[in-house]
């Protein structure tokens, strides 16, 4: 049976859902990162090319060494020993078991992903990642480079060129985006502020650019830190008749500019980076924004995410845990507040259903193969979203849970298709590629 693999955590570089990110809805084209690095990785691995290994009496019987004895007469003890005739050098390994070859430097890999959900409808992603992949004895990791778009039936797309590369022996590491989206979305207002008794739809157009280049400050640990910016720009350019951005009551209801300084640092002690079975990943980051500094908003954002996975009970059965929490202070508009649901961070609500200026969730899923390439999870969390910190012991939890399938399509690249069924604030079926978290 095929691995049943893990997804890694950011986002298509793992990290929310399509077209749904907590600051943009990248986050369709961002999972690509991920999950084309972990096909390509598989796909060049020398696990994966090798042959079989031969047996181990055949083996022994084409390399054991031939030594040829010649017949003599004992001499007295007295006498030298008689010479022994050398061993014969073993013969050469059979053409039928070579050693497998150790696939190393530049590639190319395309990807192609169908996905569903309710915030999106149907749609079709497709990415190509260019990658270098270092020899194995050099203990390094791959670098890669992320082209990925994805449209959907609801006129919504989203197109993103992203680096992530490990430089000079894994001692740099330079991650950012380029990405563009336009997508028909729905807004219920801010969880402590107006609330809608229905959805509010509106058309927003977003550009980001992103950078954050990292030093390893740590030799026999991958922990990097470094500096971090980021430009945003936002254009809603439909709304619902007399709503709440119609009204101009909500902040960020014309869109705007934001522009960010800030820091990112993360830890990485997970047994592979594509797909873990056990290990911790930790990831925290902080930027900023001031109108005097070509910015329309003024507000702050730190973010922690933590996740550990745990071989759990049988083989292959893998235990994973995550806790995001995001706090913001200033005024930050509503399309880059905290948000509940969608396919990777509480399933089972619609993405930004619940939002806020604070958010804090918990989720834990189970993850076990079934049969042939037939895998299963089940998976609970709950969250919760407030205007400020203090806030949290009193805001409403919201919790959700659920279960699904997952098929390896393929020996080489077992990267999973996921169908979840979640109940949160009502039903919701989840198509996607790669795991929630």
């Amino acid at each position: 049976m095929a691995r049943l693999t893990s997804k890694p955590t950011a986002r298509w570089r793992g990290a929310a859902t399509p077209f749904c990110d907590a600051r943009l809805p990248f986050t369709f084209a961002r999972r690509a990162l991920a999950l084309c690095a972990f096909t390509v990785a598989l796909m060049v691995s020398p696990r994966a090319l090798a042959q079989p290994e031969p047996d181990a009496g055949a083996a022994a019987e084409t390399t054991a060494p031939s030594v040829e004895v010649t017949p003599s007469i004992a001499p007295p003890a007295t006498t030298a020993p008689p010479a022994v005739q050398a061993p014969a050098p073993p013969p050469p390994a059979p053409a039928s078991s070579p050693a497998p070859p150790e696939e190393t430097g530049f590639g190319v890999a395309p990807f192609v992903v169908p996905a569903y959900q309710d915030e999106t409808s149907f749609l079709l992603g497709a990415a190509a990642v260019a990658f270098y992949r270092q020899p194995e004895a050099a203990h390094r990791r791959e670098s890669q480079v992320l082209l990925a778009g994805a449209a959907s039936l609801r006129k919504q797309f989203t197109g993103l060129l992203s680096p992530d590369l490990y430089l000079a022996d894994d001692r740099f590491h330079v991650g950012g985006t380029i990405s563009a989206a336009r997508f028909p979305d729905r807004f219920f207002g801010v969880e402590s502020r107006e609330r809608l008794s229905a959805e509010e739809r509106y058309t927003p157009i977003y550009v980001e650019i992103e950078a954050s280049p990292k030093i390893r400050v740590l030799r026999n640990h991958y922990v990097y830190v470094g500096p971090s910016i980021r430009y945003q720009y936002a254009d809603i350019t439909e709304r619902a008749d007399g709503g709440l951005l119609a009204r101009r009551t909500v902040t960020g209801a014309d869109g705007g500019s934001t522009f960010q300084l800030g820091a990112r640092a993360f830890w990485d002690a997970r047994d592979n980076t594509l797909y873990p079975t056990r290990g911790t990943f930790t990831e925290i980051g902080f930027l900023a924004s001031d109108t005097k500094v070509a910015s329309d908003f003024s507000f702050t954002r730190t973010r922690l995410d933590a996740k550990q996975y745990i071989s759990a009970f049988f083989p292959r059965h893998v235990l994973g845990l995550q806790e995001v929490v995001e706090l913001r202070t200033g005024d930050a508009p509503f399309y880059d507040l905290g948000k509940l649901g969608g396919s990777r961070l509480l399933r089972g609500h619609f993405e930004g259903k619940h939002r806020d200026a604070q958010l804090a969730a918990v989720q834990v899923e189970y993850r076990l193969p079934l049969f042939w390439r037939i895998g299963a999870v089940a998976f609970g969390g709950a969250g919760v979203v407030a205007p400020s910190v203090s806030a949290f012991d009193r805001a409403k939890v919201y919790a959700s849970g659920g279960g699904g399938l997952r098929f390896a399509p393929s020996k080489k690249a077992p990267v999973n298709i996921r169908l979840d069924v979640a109940y949160g604030d009502e039903p919701r079926f989840y198509l996607d590629v790669g795991e929630s978290f």
